[in-house]
């Protein structure tokens, strides 16, 4: 099982004293100059931080020479105040940087250049993956997005200066971390050309149609060996079920086989299925009638499937082993209704790619879409469960608007629940020990938590000792049984299957769990304000060992004990074995929008769209050939991705590695 995180997260109010705003900033800027340092002393220091001085935008464009010389009084202020300015990077950063395109403004561009770069020095704005063996100790440290436009505000001062090589640099290192818009245009203005370590075209990603696959099953042919129905990708496969008594299908037939022979040399199969007869009168049947296509006979995994009743039935794929048309029973013109789909399927307009939601960045021929869904509403949570046990296909489960869903390995709808009070993001693990996984569901800040059966279509509400920052299923130790452990504001708890739950003692402040597999048994990973990252043993939760850290991450369990990591406030990530690694690969959705996908051995970068409306992710190997797919949550869309295949290897260099 892979934990699914998704980027919705919990907000915690708490009330505060009351502090001057970056309103107030503003107006103490529209004061005359001599009242200004009056009006600073008004504020506290610390209370201005990165986020007001950015909303300081449009005052430096409209007026920058006023601006500047508050933004001078405002430093001077603060140092007096506060004198470890540089203790806060990003506030120091953003000063630096609104200082900056106020020279720029001014024609002061030697002065905006040495600025600019001092913000960069100060903080680049890049958010980062920071990976650990089990061991704790640090393996690697990759870059994901930025922040905001510093690196384009210091590459438009370069460039004005004529400084051409330094800020193509500082914007190859924005571009390759998915920044667009101005990034672009200043690439394009200084010589554009390809960007080193991305790809040369894009790739777009569409929600493509959706359309039931084609089951796997395997038809017997009276000649050769059995035709398996979900390898035909590549063609467009027509499924005739006739029978040599059946008036309507003689007419069809010959239609059938005129067609076969003109476009078979253009990526058309055809089967004739025969209902109920012998296998030898069929194929005689068959090629008296002149007819050269393979002939199959109807059995238990087709009737399974496809569960024909009328004769004749035809089923027509598409190139993509989706199903696009079916039907049951003989209509006038048919054939003609046939043969003009089935000619449209083989040419090249016959392709739809649905809705544009986003583009490649980087490795676009590693992955694409399997399948798409609307979903009936926003989608909040993902998770991928084996209800039916180890080996077994996966359910994708999405939360979307009032319902529950689950999806089979084709994106067939296999059941519907009313969504629980208080549901939000997903969580599942086998907890009872049976090889089938269990599904919870809660809401940050919430106290409720929801155990779902899929299977009968209800809901166990179960309480939660304080309202909840995140849950994690601990797998099944020797004792046959896994626990519940929660990250809430009093403390981390552990859960019984019964409900009963005590404190875990010496990670104070958790906000992130997960689960991870070591040797010899199984972890859990936590993220505490006070400790950063702690490592624990569900079997004796008085073994914590923690790393310090970061206090806004998040936490992502990689898989067959290659470690954890930490994705900064804003994001989420799952593991899995998307594209053929050693180790797996750990996807993350940026604060910024963007998926990125990396190696766990090594940290490098495989994998990189900028899409819009990215709410969450799920992993899990839905369809059982050993490869997982990843899930998304797109703008009310369901959408899974999946290696092409063979796996692309395009040879990049990778992710912009910081540390290992």
């Amino acid at each position: 099982m892979r934990l699914t995180v998704t980027s919705c997260l919990a907000t915690i109010l708490f009330v505060i004293p009351s502090v001057p705003t970056a309103a107030d900033l503003e107006s103490c800027i529209q004061r005359l100059p001599g009242e200004w340092p009056a009006c600073l002393e008004e504020f506290d220091r610390k209370a201005i931080g990165a986020e007001e001085l950015r909303r300081l935008d449009t005052l430096v464009a409209e007026d920058p020479e006023k601006t500047l010389s508050f933004l001078d009084l405002l430093e001077s202020t603060i140092r007096r105040g506060d004198p470890t300015l540089e203790d806060d990077p990003e506030r120091h950063a953003e000063l630096l940087d609104q200082q900056a395109e106020a020279n720029r403004l001014l024609g002061n561009a030697e002065r905006s250049a040495e600025l600019a770069l001092a913000a960069l020095e100060a903080d680049s704005g890049t958010r980062a993956l920071v990976w650990w063996s089990v061991d704790g100790n640090r393996k690697w440290t990759a870059a994901l997005d930025l922040t905001g436009e510093r690196h384009e505000r210091a590459a438009r001062v370069l460039l004005e200066l004529g400084r051409k090589p330094e800020a193509r640099t500082l914007l190859t290192t924005a571009l390759r971390l998915g920044a667009g818009g101005d990034a672009e245009a200043l690439w394009a203005a200084s010589g554009g050309g390809p960007v080193e370590g991305l790809d040369v075209k894009s790739q777009p990603i569409h929600a493509t149609p959706w359309f039931p696959r084609l089951p796997r099953a395997l038809v017997p042919l009276v000649e050769g060996e059995p035709f398996v129905l979900d390898e035909a990708r590549g063609s467009v496969l027509i499924l005739d079920f006739w029978a040599s008594w059946c008036e309507p299908c003689l007419k069809e037939l010959p239609a059938l086989g005129q067609l076969y022979e003109s476009e078979k040399d253009h990526g058309l199969q055809v089967v004739l299925i025969n209902m109920g007869e012998a296998p030898g009168r069929a194929l005689r049947f068959a090629r008296n009638l002149g007819l050269t296509m393979p002939v199959g006979i109807y059995g238990e995994a087709l009737e399974d499937a496809f569960d024909v009743a009328t004769l004749p039935t035809m089923i027509v794929a598409d190139r993509e082993g989706r199903v696009r048309a079916r039907w049951d029973g003989y209509g006038e013109g048919n054939e003609t209704r046939v043969a003009a789909l089935a000619r449209r399927l083989l040419g090249t307009e016959a392709h739809d790619p649905g809705e544009q939601l986003g583009r490649t960045l980087r490795g676009g021929a590693r992955l694409h879409v399997d399948w798409a869904r609307t979903a009936s509403g926003d989608v909040d949570g993902l998770a991928v469960v084996r209800p039916d046990g180890a080996g077994a296909p996966g359910m994708l489960i999405a939360l979307a608007g009032r319902r529950l869903l689950s999806y089979d390995w084709r994106g067939v709808v296999a059941g519907t629940v009313d969504r629980p009070h208080g549901a939000g993001l997903l969580r599942g693990g086998d907890l009872d020990g049976n090889g089938r996984d269990v599904l919870f569901s809660f809401r940050p800040g919430g106290t409720h938590i929801s155990r779902l059966d899929l299977e009968q279509g209800k809901h166990e509400e179960i309480q939660s000792p304080a309202p909840l920052l995140d849950l994690a299923v601990s797998p099944p130790g020797d004792t046959g049984s896994g626990s519940l452990f929660l990250a809430t504001v009093s403390g981390l708890q552990r859960m019984t299957a019964s409900g009963e739950a005590t404190v875990v003692p010496g990670v104070l402040e958790p906000t992130g769990l997960a689960a991870f597999a070591r040797p010899g048994g199984s972890g859990m990973a936590v993220i505490s304000r006070n400790e950063g990252l702690c490592t624990l043993n569900p079997a004796d939760t008085e073994e914590i060992h923690c790393t310090g850290g970061s206090q806004g991450w998040k936490v992502v369990a990689g898989i067959s004990g290659s470690g954890v990591g930490g994705v900064p406030g804003g994001a989420a990530a799952v593991a899995g074995r998307f594209l053929g690694g050693k180790e797996g690969e750990v996807a993350a959705i940026t604060s910024s929008g963007q998926l990125v996908i990396l190696d766990i051995e090594t940290g490098q970068e495989r994998f990189r769209a900028r899409m819009r409306g990215l709410r969450a992710l799920a992993a899990g190997d839905l369809d059982g050939d050993g490869v997982d797919e990843l899930a998304l949550a797109v703008e009310g869309h369901v959408l899974v991705l999946a290696a092409r295949p063979p796996m692309a290897a395009d040879g990049e260099s990778g992710a912009e590695i910081r540390e290992k």
